[in-house]
């Protein structure tokens, strides 16, 4: 599937959530449904990886920043952080964790999805990591 506004949506997106990242799909793409915007998000994280645009912080990595843990062990900048699986097996993760029974953006189980699975790191043209 070709994506004719992938570069928008990752301008769009850029440094934040991959929630913002799905709802850059319906800023781009407002005429279609829920489950074709799916779709259309889960190629454009693949092209993204692929394009060595943006990675993932890898499951149970100890590098998020919270009242309980204000040092965490490692930073987005620590490779160890980083989740070296290929694009396919990440995208496979992804899949599988997605909520079965969501049909719209609303959806509670959706939004936590957006919390429990790994955070995305976008890389700029000079190789650094931005993340929130």
């Amino acid at each position: 599937m070709e994506i004719e506004k992938l570069n928008e949506m990752a301008r769009n997106s850029f440094g934040l959530s991959l929630s913002v990242l799905f709802s850059s799909v319906e800023g781009q793409y407002p005429d279609f449904g829920f489950y074709q915007r799916k779709e259309i998000f889960f190629v454009a994280v693949e092209k993204l990886l692929k394009e060595g645009k943006i990675k993932f912080i890898a499951p149970g990595a100890d590098c998020y920043v919270s009242p309980q843990r204000p040092s965490p062990e490692l930073s987005i900048e620590n490779t160890k952080a980083h989740w070296n699986e290929s694009a396919d097996k990440i995208i496979k993760y992804l899949k599988e964790r997605w909520p079965k029974d969501a049909a719209d953006d609303n959806d509670d189980e959706l939004n936590m999805y957006f919390y429990e699975v790994p955070s995305v790191i976008w890389i700029d043209e000079f190789g650094n990591y931005f993340s929130s």
